[in-house]
């Protein structure tokens, strides 16, 4: 699950890097509409990628908190288990 918040994050600034040489590209040879138009996209892929960012982060953090919940009610059992 990590890994693939890295390599999301790795990937989105790749694409990122990519788009931003195509912006200026874009300026050059076609003017400020085709670039503001490129703009409505990059800002369409950050915010999928922000979207897809925070509902991995809440994965992990009900991942974390299973885990929790299992270990506390394991400690009671062993607990339970020694008392006896």
């Amino acid at each position: 699950m990590i890994l693939a918040l890295c390599f999301s994050l790795h990937l989105t600034n790749a694409v990122s890097f990519l788009y931003s040489i195509q912006n200026l590209e874009l300026l050059q040879e076609y003017g400020s509409t085709v670039w503001k138009g490129s703009n409505e996209i990059l800002v369409r892929l950050l915010n999928t990628a922000q979207e897809q960012l925070q509902d991995i982060r809440k994965k992990i953090q009900d991942i974390n908190w299973q885990r929790k919940n299992e270990q506390i009610e394991a400690g009671t059992k062993l607990k339970t288990l020694e008392d006896r």
